[in-house]
């Protein structure tokens, strides 16, 4: 892809903050909509449109209560030592944290 004429990349820039903010407003009515179907209660609902709702617990494992009603026989099975990207980060120096790092999917892009 060749790089966008002077032109171009101010018009994309400004396309850019104006979806952004749309995006905002699109996220917050998103929000809105999605309290009003909580209170629907837990469950499977189907909309007049025929769209089908589900409304269920967000539930996450918790290894914290897992350590506190996992018999201690068990706890081995379900343990694992990993390294850890932000004690790497305080321990390591700077150069060598920077080798340890790979490029993952495209490259970022921040407009501010």
């Amino acid at each position: 892809m060749t790089n966008p004429t002077q032109d171009q990349f101010d018009a994309d820039v400004r396309r850019y903050v104006e979806l952004e903010a749309a995006k905002a407003d699109i996220q917050v009515e998103l929000e809105t909509i999605k309290e009003r179907l909580r209170q629907r209660g837990e469950g499977k609902h189907t909309a007049p449109c025929g769209v089908r709702v589900t409304v269920s617990p967000n539930r996450r494992f918790n290894p914290q209560l897992a350590a506190d009603i996992v018999p201690a026989e068990l706890i081995p099975a379900i343990q694992t030592t990993s390294i850890d990207s932000k004690k790497a980060k305080a321990v390591l120096p700077p150069a060598m944290y920077e080798q340890a790092m790979a490029e993952v999917g495209e490259p970022r892009v921040v407009v501010k």
